[in-house]
């Protein structure tokens, strides 16, 4: 009989094991777009596809199974006398015909899904170029608002104009601050936000931090405290423009909620994984606050766009509530993980985790062993202050005793030879009186931005250097290794004021500019900083002056949106001249309202050098003229009070990327 026939038996075991294989594929298929991570990244047309694909190994299985139990019964010897090859095929011929009408509805359902699709492709870059426009049409204006502000700064204001020119620049930058989280919001949902992978320091992006709410921490006396071990690379590789904004964010909602108290940013390096490759390391950031508490609900809240703990919050805070949103984006980006813990009534930890790449072998700014054996003295009433010294002196070796500010100027201890001494605010003259019959001594004063004393009385009294608050770990470093390889006076090292005279008479500079206020604030900016300079009114002009001039000129600042012929055409027709002429190439500085990154792509493919999102700040101009004329600097000639309009405007990060 055909059951005892070999190659027949071979043919049905043969046939089972297709069934089997057939079902791993099946079960195999199912676990992978059940998988989150995987169907999530599918297009709807993709995923349909793989849904047939399902359908169709499913009509299989019932066949062969079918196929397989009629040929198991037969080989068994007792076949079903009412099942016929008959019956199989019909059977077979309705499960193909039931599959290609199921084929035929989900490729239809495809199709919507896929038109469906485009549509929601096509809103989100309407909805991006909206905002763009928008962003573009506020900042024009608001660079006439803040600019005028900060030139009336510079003339004779009472007490009470003063206040109200800080409330309109606190209330302009609050208002950028909104239409760059909705840009970069936009950016992130269109999927055009990018990461780079470049080297930085991350001790001076920590600085930078720090300078950003010096006086956020001076006006509430709110101490901010920054802690770093010496173990960070000197060089990191990751995307520093994104983690300045992701800190910035975090240490802003810090102080925003934060009355009294401290601010504490910490970074801890994590321990080594062996899933991680050698080339990179995990650093850890914390921002732990004295402020409100969350409860449980309001946190699982957090995080999510237009969203805030509760309205209550929204409503004596402000606040777009996109902060969060666009960190924890910008953190899933950058394969990293960002969370937050709070107590219901007080403190709230913020955290974010990074993968950050390092150079082999890896080089390191902190050395641990710098002070070993050195007696320092810290001389403070302030116990968070204490706290922060105490923990970044004793990481680089050296030994700490603690005094009372307020007992040590009634009774004088003993003090070792290195000083670090807090001046509180309102006390600078009575600790001078303290300090200046203190001899042999190396003395270095700490305090908030524009309350210590004058350089003058520093050298009368015999300090050695300062620095200002908030103190950083790398500023306070290098203060101390300058003191301990100097013994003789230092002048004061404050870090956030800069000690220098700029001197650009000199220069000739050409100016694109349509918007007649815009002209009057550049104008004024640039007189500043005894520049005279020349306009023109739209791109057409601007090449004929640049074409025509006797003398070249030294720098062009052009705006990119004029009539007849705009800023980026007049840059592309001047680069062309150039080249046929032989001349050597101009700087050109894009004065734009734009702030896409899109936008900042087309000006430096047109043939600029550099672009300047409006509105643009004394500050900024400074340090853009420095880049390209370094020379033309008189160190320790003139300082910047440490309440200028530039310091107070360079609180948005965005601005002082530009």
């Amino acid at each position: 009989m055909r059951q005892e026939d070999p190659i027949y038996r071979r043919l049905l075991i043969n046939s089972q094991h297709l069934t089997y294989g057939l079902w791993m594929v099946f079960l195999l298929s199912c676990a992978l777009l059940l998988d989150m991570h995987h169907w999530h990244t599918l297009s709807p047309l993709q995923f349909i596809l793989a849904q047939l694909v399902l359908l169709d190994l499913s009509g299989l299985l019932l066949i062969l199974q079918k196929r397989n139990f009629i040929s198991m019964t037969r080989w068994q010897g007792f076949e079903p006398q009412r099942q016929s090859g008959i019956e199989i095929q019909e059977t077979a011929t309705a499960r193909i015909n039931e599959l290609k009408l199921m084929t035929h509805a989900a490729l239809k359902s495809a199709a919507k899904a896929n038109e469906k699709f485009h549509a929601a492709q096509r809103a989100t870059k309407h909805k991006s170029e909206f905002l763009a426009t928008m962003s573009h049409e506020i900042r024009t204006p608001m660079n006439g608002v803040l600019g005028m502000t900060e030139l009336l700064r510079e003339t004779e204001l009472t007490s009470q104009q003063q206040h109200y020119l800080d409330t309109i620049c606190t209330s302009g930058m609050t208002l950028l601050t909104i239409i760059d989280d909705l840009l970069d919001y936009s950016k992130l949902e269109a999927g055009k936000l990018s990461i780079e992978n470049i080297g930085f320091n991350l001790h001076r992006l920590i600085d930078q931090c720090g300078d950003m709410f010096a006086l956020n921490s001076a006006q509430k006396r709110l101490p901010l405290l920054i802690l770093a071990p010496t173990n960070i690379p000197e060089t990191l590789y990751g995307d520093p423009t994104r983690i300045r904004q992701i800190l910035v964010n975090l240490l802003g909602n810090a102080f925003k909620f934060t009355e009294q108290g401290a601010i504490h940013l910490s970074i801890t390096i994590d321990e080594p994984d062996t899933d991680r490759p050698d080339d990179s390391i995990s650093i850890t950031f914390s921002i732990l606050d004295t402020g409100i508490g969350m409860t449980q609900k309001q946190i699982d809240q957090l995080f999510q766009a237009f969203q805030q703990a509760d309205h209550h919050i929204s409503r004596q805070y402000g606040g777009t509530g996109l902060g969060l949103a666009i960190c924890k984006r910008l953190v899933n980006l950058m394969q990293g993980e960002i969370g937050v813990r709070s107590d219901a009534s007080f403190n709230s930890e913020f955290w974010f985790r990074l993968p950050l790449g390092i150079q082999a072998p890896p080089q390191y700014l902190l050395d641990p062993k710098r002070l070993a054996n050195q007696r320092c003295s810290i001389v403070s009433d302030d116990p968070y202050l204490i706290s922060q010294l105490q923990h970044l002196l004793h990481s680089w070796g050296a030994e700490i005793q603690v005094h009372s500010l307020t007992n040590a100027m009634k009774k004088p201890p003993k003090l070792d030879a290195l000083m670090l001494i807090d001046c509180p605010p309102d006390q600078g003259s009575e600790i001078l009186t303290w300090i200046a019959p203190v001899t042999h001594q190396k003395i270095l004063l700490l305090g908030y931005a524009g309350t210590l004393p004058s350089t003058h009385d520093f050298t009368r009294v015999g300090i050695s250097a300062s620095l200002e608050k908030p103190i950083s770990p790398l500023a306070l470093y290098q203060c101390l290794e300058q003191l301990l390889q100097n013994a003789a006076l230092l002048e004061p090292i404050p870090t956030s004021t800069a000690h220098f005279h700029l001197q650009f008479n000199n220069l000739k500079i050409l100016v694109a500019e349509d918007n007649l206020v815009n002209q009057i604030v550049v104008r004024g900016m640039l007189s500043k900083l005894g520049i005279t300079p020349i306009f023109a009114s739209n791109g057409d002009e601007a090449f004929a002056l640049f074409s025509q001039a006797e003398a070249a000129f030294d720098l062009i600042f052009m705006d990119c949106e004029m009539p007849e012929l705009d800023g980026l055409g007049a840059t592309e027709k001047i680069r062309s001249y150039e080249q046929q002429q032989q001349l050597n190439r101009t700087p050109i500085v894009a004065l734009s309202a734009h702030a896409m990154d899109e936008h900042i792509q087309h000006c430096l493919l047109a043939g600029m050098d550099k672009h300047i999102s409006k509105p643009v700040n004394l500050d900024v101009i400074k340090q853009c003229l420095l880049n390209y004329f370094p020379g033309h600097v008189q160190p320790n000639a003139f300082t910047l009070p440490a309440s200028s309009p530039e310091y107070v405007m360079s609180a948005n990060p965005k601005a002082s990327d530009a």
